[in-house]
């Protein structure tokens, strides 16, 4: 291959992959807020699924306060656990009696029919009124104890930092 046949190459290729850039960014300016609209959706779907009787959801810097009433009746927050394939994102909530108000999976890649179970009412359902979690409190997914497990770890974890809030509330 010649000289001036590799640059041709060269400057084609860099061609073709700026309009392909400036094509991708265009796209995502034109779906950025409606994206952002969909995330808050599903996250205040979730919110209202964890506290029901809620009228109204407070955002703080990094987790919500769930209002009945304009009286707090809970908290809300999210943490991040390392499952079996992927990390999971677990909405949990607490009421003023430190109990666990319910808890939901927002995101996660788990192996279908296996650790995405962890998506279900079957599964989700069992943390609700419930102070302490452990293996002994919840059923685990079958073929999926490493998501499982991690969900625990996780409600719990965030569980302490729901429990500070209540006690200075």
């Amino acid at each position: 291959m010649s000289r001036d046949s590799l640059m041709y190459s060269t400057f084609i290729l860099t061609l073709v992959c700026l309009i392909a850039a400036s094509l991708l960014g265009l796209a995502y300016n034109a779906t950025a807020a409606q994206i952002e609209f969909q995330q808050n959706a599903y996250l205040h779907q979730n919110l209202n699924q964890i506290f029901p009787e809620a009228d109204d959801f407070l955002h703080e810097e990094d987790y919500y306060i769930a209002v009945k009433n304009n009286e707090k009746i809970g908290f809300v927050t999210t943490v991040v656990s390392p499952g079996y394939s992927s990390f999971l994102t677990i909405l949990v909530g607490m009421d003023l009696d430190k109990n666990i108000a319910g808890m939901r999976v927002l995101e996660h890649a788990e192996t279908p029919g296996l650790g995405a179970e962890a998506v279900k009412p079957k599964f989700y359902q069992q943390f609700s009124n419930k102070k302490e979690i452990s293996k002994d409190t919840i059923d685990a997914i079958t073929s999926a104890t490493i998501t499982t497990d991690s969900v625990i770890k996780g409600v719990n974890e965030i569980s302490k930092k729901l429990e500070s809030l209540v006690e200075n509330e």
